[in-house]
């Protein structure tokens, strides 16, 4: 296939289909990925499988943003070249590079949405483990958002 496009499934669903198919994948010119939900995973499974992340896009439509993910493998010498940052893995390195204005505002969504979830969480010791996932997920978008100095 010259190019492949999967969009409108979960990231783990997406996971699998490109493991499946891998030698599809791996000889497409092209791959399209457009996963809903476990972006960070696709973007870890695709560097750590050596693709190339050729661009990517941010799209804001009826109230939802969607992130698509332009991708082709290459045999490198060093895999993926230098290693994807946290931030990098979550929200894109090249949508971060761009400074993409529909990620910022997907970022600054977010930072309302985690510190609404922050906000009703019990207080410690009860819901730790999430309150910690929050944390770190605000600490994300922190360092997401530095890019725009905010």
């Amino acid at each position: 296939a010259d190019v492949i496009l999967v969009s409108g499934l979960g990231g783990g669903v997406l996971q699998g289909i490109l493991e499946q198919g891998r030698e599809v994948f791996e000889q497409a010119r092209l791959c399209i990925l457009q996963p809903q939900t476990e972006l960070g995973a696709v973007r870890s499974w695709l560097f750590e499988h050596k693709f190339d992340f050729l661009d990517e896009r941010a799209v804001f439509e009826d109230g939802k943003y969607y992130f698509i993910i332009l991708a082709a493998f290459h045999y490198r010498e060093q895999a993926g070249g230098a290693p994807l940052l946290d931030v990098e893995r979550e929200y894109g390195r090249i949508l971060l590079e761009k400074k993409d204005p529909v990620l910022k505002d997907y970022l600054l969504f977010q930072k309302k949405v985690q510190a609404g979830i922050l906000a009703k969480l019990p207080a410690p010791p009860q819901a730790m483990e999430r309150r910690q996932k929050v944390l770190e997920e605000q600490e994300r978008i922190r360092a997401a958002l530095e890019i725009w100095g905010l």
